[in-house]
């Protein structure tokens, strides 16, 4: 059982099936990806890249590479600074960070040192060319981070891409110094966004 869903907002080739459960409502691809199957499963443009389609398929498509981007970093800097401090001295590391639009604005918003860890090549460049600190590679790589070398630690929408989250959140409690704070947001399925 189950629901066939297709990318609408890019239009990437393909069905997946999602599963909701019976008893909380949670929902997810009723097979995990493998990680030669993520890699596959995400264009060239894929709006984390910081890169826009010629045309974006939808109006949706068009709001999210154009408009709400800027607004979008700085609403979560002002989030993250509602719940731990975000200022000059602390680090920050943003998993997942594409471009690397957030690590700018908090840098530009809160003085705080903040990093980068991104796995694809084009979008660490790309950033860089831009003057942010951006790493390349995942936190499961361990290469691109120091045990303890954070104290704040952010997966704007990178855990349910990952083929192991378990490990990703083992790994990020390892990156963050005692004490420090992970921030976690996964897509809602009943939400506007989704």
């Amino acid at each position: 059982a189950g629901t066939v869903v297709r990318d609408r907002l890019h239009r990437t080739p393909g069905v997946f099936r999602l599963v909701a459960c019976k008893a909380c409502g949670h929902v997810q691809l009723g097979s995990r990806l493998n990680e030669r199957q993520l890699r596959a499963a995400y264009p060239a443009y894929y709006m984390a890249k910081g890169l826009t389609p010629r045309r974006p398929c939808t109006l949706r498509g068009r709001l999210m590479s154009n408009l709400i981007p800027r607004r979008l970093e700085s609403a979560r800097v002002k989030l993250v600074r509602r719940f731990a401090p975000l200022e000059p001295g602390v680090r920050l590391l943003d998993v997942g960070c594409g471009n690397g639009d957030f690590v700018e604005a908090v840098g530009r918003i809160s003085g705080a040192a903040a990093v980068g860890l991104e796995p694809d090549g084009d979008s660490v460049q790309r950033a860089r060319t831009q003057g942010r600190e951006v790493r390349q590679g995942t936190l499961l790589d361990r290469r691109s981070w120091r045990p303890a070398e954070f104290e704040l630690l952010t997966m704007w929408h990178v855990l349910e891409h990952t083929a192991d989250p378990i490990q990703e959140l083992l790994a990020a409690r390892e990156a963050l110094k005692p004490g420090g704070h992970l921030f976690v947001v996964v897509p809602n399925h009943g939400g506007l966004g989704d």
